[in-house]
């Protein structure tokens, strides 16, 4: 009775390891998986979409990587995307039309999008006519009473982009 303990006790072992590669291959598999737009992201580094806004002198012409919750979408090309962090604040992702096409799939789903920070300055009758055709792109009724300066737009000249597909 002895000798087959001695003899249980690596075989328990064995079992209990093999027990836990399996474990960490089936939560290997629970991790996110993810679309990718573009050339992807390569910045490991995220900035902050509320840095951004706060301070867009400091990031106008840089390279950044940022993430957030994709509130909005291009319906027409695809051409665009929205995304919002936890704050609330929100930060556009700009591509050229047809080189990245976002799908409408991805709103409401978790994206991380690299790009270049563009700060873009307008005259008024410019800011108007854009406040006009972006109220109608998201079906919203235009106010020109609410069109105040500054009439600039900063936003995210999109390289690449990842869409969380499944949690």
């Amino acid at each position: 009775m002895y000798k087959l303990q001695v003899y249980l006790t690596p075989l328990t072992i064995l079992l209990l390891t093999a027990s836990n590669i399996s474990f960490s291959q089936t939560e290997h598999q629970r991790r996110a998986i993810w679309d990718s737009f573009g050339k992807g992201v390569s910045i490991q580094e995220k900035t902050d979409i509320e840095s951004i806004l706060a301070r867009p002198d400091d990031f106008d012409g840089r390279q950044v990587a940022i993430e957030g919750t994709v509130v909005g979408v291009c319906t027409m090309m695809g051409c665009w995307m929205e995304l919002e962090n936890a704050k609330g604040k929100k930060l556009r992702i700009k591509v050229k039309d047809g080189v990245i096409v976002f799908p409408k799939e991805a709103f409401g789903k978790h994206s991380i999008a690299q790009g270049t920070v563009e700060r873009l300055t307008f005259s008024r009758e410019e800011y108007m006519d854009y406040a006009r055709y972006e109220a109608k792109e998201r079906g919203r009724k235009f106010d020109p009473d609410s069109v105040e300066p500054p009439y600039e737009l900063i936003q995210l000249r999109g390289s690449g982009a990842l869409v969380q597909e499944a949690p």
